[in-house]
């Protein structure tokens, strides 16, 4: 029962982001297919959390994660421009 919900989970995301980006082409002139598609499991995986853990909990982690990724990238980014200068 555990997969099966977990496959739904990962469908349903999968749906929801293409009818998402074909609605509008935002992504468009973005990148290759290989990120649209981790674009398209990401939600999935977060739905099933949710479904696991509490959606509370799960929004949180995610919103910590992203805090993280963003000033890690931030970092490498000013020590790139700081190298060049």
């Amino acid at each position: 029962y555990g997969k099966r919900r977990l496959v739904l989970a990962l469908l349903i995301g999968f749906l929801l982001g293409y009818l998402s980006r074909s609605e509008n082409m935002i992504t468009a002139g973005l990148g290759t297919t290989d990120f649209i598609v981790i674009g398209n499991i990401i939600p999935g995986l977060i739905a099933n959390w949710m479904d696991r853990q509490g959606v509370l909990r799960t929004i949180s982690t995610v919103l910590i994660t992203a805090g993280i990724t963003k000033l890690c990238i931030m970092t490498i980014s000013m020590l790139q421009i700081l190298s060049i200068n």
